[in-house]
Order: C-alpha cells, then sequence, then structure tokens
C-alpha cells in the first residue's frame, strides 16, 4: 500500500483524544509521558519510544538529561541504550541526531530517511552497536523547545525517538506529521497542564514543607515524620504530595536520586 503523507480526519481525532488523555495525567511526569509514548507507538506502528527533558546546549557537554522514560524495552534494550547516554557515544557516533540537532530550532520532526541514507546508516556503528542489537531501525525524532513560563533557560526541551523493528516498513511522512502534530498541540502545554521533571524556580520552601523534605531525604517514613514535626499523618502526605509536585517527581527514590544528582553536581 503506498504510504500517503496526508493526514486524515480520523489521524487528527486520534492525536487529540491522545493529547486529552495526557492532560487527564498532566500532574505525574511520569504517567503522562508513558501515556503519550505508548498512544505514539499504537498510532504509528512503532516498537518501542525513548524520551524525556534535557537542558543546556542541545547535543554539547553541558547537556544534562533528566529522566529518561522507555516504551516496549525490556530490560537488556534499556540497559544498552543507558550505557550509551552514560557514555554520551550518541551525540558522537549518531549520525542522523548529529544532523537532526544542526537543524533544531523550536519544533522540529523527522524520519530516518530524511536525516541519512539507508546504506550509510546500515554500515554507522550506532546502527550495528545499538539498534541492530536492540531489533530497532527506522526511527522518528521530534524535539520541542518548552515554555519559559518556568523561569526555564531557552535550553529546556522535550523530545521522543519512536522506531520501528528490524527488516519493518519505514515510517511515512504521514507517521512524522502525526507525531508533529502531536508535539505542536503539547508542547505548550508541558511546564502548565503538564508536569515536568525539572523541578520549578520558585520561592523557598515554607519552614514546615523544608522540615518534611529532610525528614524525607534521612528516610523517615510519614508516620516517623508525624512525630518528628507534630502533625497529623494525613497532613504530612499532603505535605509530601506537594513537595513530590514541586520537585516534579512521584515518589520518594526520584526524589532522592534527584538530591544526589544535584549533590554530586555540586563537588
Amino acid at each position: 500500500m503506498a504510504q500517503s503523507g496526508i493526514l486524515r480526519l480520523r489521524d487528527v481525532r486520534a492525536a487529540f483524544r491522545l493529547i486529552g488523555q495526557c492532560a487527564e495525567l498532566g500532574a505525574d511526569p511520569w504517567l503522562w509521558r508513558e501515556r503519550l509514548f505508548a498512544g505514539l507507538c499504537r498510532l504509528t506502528g512503532s516498537v518501542g519510544a525513548i524520551g524525556g527533558e534535557s537542558e543546556g546546549k542541545f547535543g554539547g557537554p553541558d547537556m544534562r538529561l533528566y529522566d529518561v522514560v522507555y516504551s516496549g524495552f525490556d530490560r537488556s534494550n534499556r540497559q544498552r541504550h543507558q550505557r550509551y547516554l552514560a557514555e554520551q557515544a550518541h551525540c558522537t557516533i549518531d549520525v542522523p541526531m548529529i544532523r537532526f540537532m544542526a537543524i533544531h530550532r523550536t519544533l522540529t520532526t523527522r524520519n530516518h530517511e530524511q536525516l541519512i541514507k539507508q546504506e550509510e546508516w546500515h554500515r554507522s556503528k550506532m546502527y550495528n552497536e545499538f539498534f541492530r542489537p536492540s531489533g530497532i531501525d527506522d526511527r522518528i525524532l521530534a524535539v520541542g523547545e518548552l515554555s519559559t513560563e518556568l523561569d526555564a533557560p531557552a535550553s529546556f526541551r522535550h523530545g521522543i525517538s519512536l522506531y520501528r523493528e528490524v527488516g519493518g516498513q519505514s515510517f511515512s511522512q504521514r507517521d512524522r506529521r502525526l507525531v508533529h502534530l502531536v508535539f505542536s498541540e503539547l508542547t505548550p502545554l508541558v511546564g502548565n497542564k503538564l508536569a515536568t521533571f525539572r523541578p520549578r524556580n520558585q520561592a523557598p520552601l515554607s519552614p514546615r514543607l523544608r522540615q518534611v523534605l529532610d525528614l524525607l531525604l534521612s528516610g523517615c517514613s510519614d508516620k516517623e515524620i508525624a512525630g518528628e514535626s507534630q502533625l497529623a499523618v494525613s497532613t504530612v502526605r499532603e505535605y509530601v504530595t506537594t513537595i513530590y509536585r514541586r520537585y516534579g517527581v512521584s515518589n520518594r527514590a526520584r526524589l532522592l536520586a534527584l538530591f544526589l544528582d544535584w549533590s554530586n553536581q555540586e563537588k
């Protein structure tokens, strides 16, 4: 069947239905992104997706990656990808990504055929050391610069990579345009109706919230925090929820990981 680049009415309806579902989960940056990734995989016939947020010069040595969300990847493939992220190898050997970063401005979506010839790609180190062992090949990349309403720098962005299986049909222009539509409508909501992984630059915490935060980071349970702070357990839980939202996390483990990361950067 010929690959048409035209979006049909059902495509547009599906895109806005997905955006609405994300908005319903918008208070949790993990939940809405997991819904977004799963939905885009379904709409584009992708076998997996990887994405999240980053800050700093796109692809530069100062670029900081926030929590990475995976959809459709098993443990071994996640570990393989995390190794590349840790080594920043994707910024030196991933030729399509390098070319994508060179053209990106505000909102950019591209598939592989727009960035690299198939023969060149299949000879590349990135394809042979990460993509092929992971069972994936063709890719759509989408990146949007985020609003500065959170006092975020202009170099604060979010993105997604969608993947087709090795030997599968390449992404069509219709697939790319569908992803572009979703990102163009959804990106202005990030940091507003949709929570981000990046902590908000807000006024300092109140003394009570600071006390609860300190006890959380010390490993105290809700009941222990209530005893130390002389608050009701229900009140402690409300404070804990407020702290999670403040720092863009959904549980204690991620809160602790965030503060450990900041501590390591300051050394």
